[in-house]
């Protein structure tokens, strides 16, 4: 992760990482550079899916009616739903 995302971004990398360790499936943020522009690979190893807010938002609105209905049919009932919301620019 930290070769993706960058070791001289060592914030973005723990912030991702904790949202790995707690389960996360959704990751929201802002920054386009570190994490957000380096989504397909993050995606593709940690499954968590990252979207750029605020320009994103209907995406994430669609993800997280997949998630709940998911979760409503019991295919992921052991599962929980963490949500990172990420401002690094601040």
């Amino acid at each position: 992760m930290e070769a993706i995302i960058g070791s001289e971004n060592r914030r973005d990398v723990l912030h991702f990482d904790s949202a790995y360790k707690t389960a996360c499936k959704l990751f929201l943020t802002s920054d386009k550079g570190d994490i957000w522009s380096k989504r397909d690979a993050l995606e593709s190893l940690r499954g968590i899916k990252i979207f750029h807010t605020p320009f994103e938002i209907e995406k994430v609105v669609e993800h997280l009616s997949m998630l709940v209905a998911s979760i409503y049919r019991g295919s992921a009932r052991s599962s929980k739903a963490t949500i990172v919301f990420s401002d690094t620019g601040l």
